[in-house]
């Protein structure tokens, strides 16, 4: 069994052999450009990326048993993972400090759960997250709903219960069964996501 260093040598040009295995196996010779054409530092790169568990190797011999030997790179579950992430942090660090303000704003909404009075989201942001209630509050045969989230009958929260066709089509059966009216301030989302 082949003894696996779990530290990471991950150097300039080894991070370069990993990003070009995520591609697909490649030849072993594919990669002299990066190791500046030196064999020798290419061989001691893909012992180092081997024995940190990253990479394996196979012989192929292109004509049989006797045929000249052909070494093929690819990475292992292991190395694919540090790969991805490794080219994930390289992009997170290109950008600029108003597209990471950007990014820090963008929010995911994902529906949690539906109940008779209220519907439940999960609001997940960059650095955090929350759990957004939004009510049913009936005023007479008029029907506004509130977001605990943000304290007010209309917001990016009411939309989407609007814009989720699974919310939208309990929200109207939910009107229709209690005989209410939609107040007037959601026609905007009726006109939107329900023609």
């Amino acid at each position: 069994m082949e003894k696996t260093n779990h530290s990471l040598p991950l150097d300039e040009q080894s991070q370069k052999i990993l990003y070009e295995l995520l591609d697909g196996d490649k030849k072993i010779s594919h990669f002299l450009p990066i190791a500046n054409n030196s064999y020798h530092t290419l061989r001691n790169k893909i012992k180092k990326l081997k024995e940190a568990g990253l990479i394996k190797t196979m012989e192929k011999r292109r004509y049989g048993d006797k045929g000249p030997k052909t070494i093929v790179v690819s990475l292992t579950e292991r190395g694919k993972v540090v790969a991805e992430q490794l080219r994930n942090a390289e992009k997170l660090a290109k950008l600029t400090p108003e597209e990471i303000e950007r990014f820090k704003r963008m929010r995911a909404l994902i529906h949690v759960n539906v109940y008779e009075d209220h519907i439940t989201i999960m609001d997940i942001g960059w650095e955090d997250e929350r759990v957004v209630n939004i009510y049913a509050r009936p005023k007479g045969d008029v029907v506004y709903f509130w977001c605990d989230v943000d304290e007010d009958t209309d917001c990016y929260h009411i939309q989407y219960m609007f814009a989720n066709p699974k919310l939208s089509d309990f929200v109207r059966a939910w009107i229709e069964r209690n005989g209410f009216k939609l107040a007037k301030i959601y026609q905007k989302y009726v006109d939107k996501y329900w023609a």
